[in-house]
């Protein structure tokens, strides 16, 4: 009975050695499955470029992969291939259509809907739609309508008008000559201090003959009348708007921005003129004189302007950040 006893003891300590042996190994050599998982993938590839030589197709399970392949030092176990000899037949995995999974709810309401748009139109009969076609007036008639603005009270020539036809407002003035220009740069800066020089036509005319033997331009080719007009228009008038305010039909004047078309009131229909300020800072230049003109200043604070002088009525919008500047003169009388 004791023999018995120690024979088991000395199996199960055999057993727990191998055990302990195989730990140690994997311990010491933990990459010994790897090498054995590598010479495992070579040897199939040589079986299966020996097979596609020989014409015959490879089949095999694949292996479940681990690290660690064998317990016992120097001893492997070999993955199982499965290799045919013969026939060629290739498994393929059957594919099922899926159905989706349907909302009760929803294919349920959308029937009701369905069956009560359904009865609706069999109930109700369908409704005529009027037609209605409007007539077009095959002709517009677009008259034109001159209007004279300014005219010379020397000789009577037409320094400025404007022509109505349809929406449109276009003003017209008189052109300037290149020595024109060059004269009326060089009298300005002397008539913005003294603009009672207007007002004499003898010294006016003579100063512009002085400038134009100053700057060699033959005062033949300058027109008095035409000067003090532009003069006057931007040095003691209202600059690019100052011709429509000679029109005694415009009742109102609306300038939506920098370069948008300024708009006119004439006879309670409101016509596009081909006016414009370019930029904000033409358009601020002109505010800030029509402040000046008014005794009113305009600070960083300042937003709005009300302003009253010579039968008109003026708001401005003086422009912040992101919002540009604009005006509306309404004429009083």
């Amino acid at each position: 009975m004791a023999d018995e006893i120690k024979f088991v003891l000395d199996e199960r300590l055999n057993e727990l050695n191998s055990e302990i042996q195989g730990i140690l190994y994997n311990m010491k050599e933990p990459l010994s499955g790897e090498r054995i998982h590598i010479l495992n993938k070579f040897t199939r590839g040589l079986i299966q470029a020996h097979y596609n030589q020989s014409g015959k197709k490879v089949k095999r399970r694949p292996v479940n992969e681990a690290l660690l392949l064998t317990t016992n030092e120097g001893e492997f176990i070999p993955p199982e291939l499965d290799i045919p000899t013969t026939g060629t037949e290739e498994f393929t995995i059957p594919t099922f259509p899926i159905e989706p999974q349907k909302d009760l709810m929803h294919e349920s309401l959308n029937l009701q809907v369905r069956d009560f748009q359904t009865k609706k139109l069999i109930e109700e009969p369908k409704k005529e739609i009027p037609v209605v076609i409007k007539e077009v007036p095959k002709n517009i008639d677009l008259t034109e309508e001159h209007v004279s603005l300014i005219k010379s009270q020397v000789n009577g020539d037409e320094l400025a008008s404007a022509t109505i036809k349809g929406l449109f407002y276009v003003v017209h003035e008189s052109q300037l000559g290149e020595n024109e220009i060059t004269i009326l740069n060089a009298i300005r800066p002397l008539l913005e201090k003294k603009q009672g020089l207007f007002h004499d036509k003898e010294k006016f005319t003579k100063l512009m003959n002085k400038t134009a033997k100053k700057n060699k331009v033959a005062k033949e080719e300058l027109s008095p009348s035409k000067l003090r007009y532009f003069l006057i228009k931007h040095l003691v008038n209202f600059g690019l708007i100052d011709p429509i305010l000679n029109d005694p039909k415009v009742t109102k004047i609306i300038c939506g921005g920098p370069n948008l078309k300024i708009k006119v009131q004439r006879e309670n229909k409101e016509l596009i003129t081909n006016l414009e300020y370019i930029n904000t800072p033409q358009l601020k230049e002109f505010i800030e004189y029509l402040a000046k003109k008014s005794s009113k200043k305009i600070t960083e604070e300042t937003t709005t302007l009300e302003l009253e002088f010579e039968n008109f009525r003026i708001h401005i919008n003086v422009g912040v950040e992101g919002v540009p500047p604009k005006f509306t003169l309404e004429k009083t009388i």
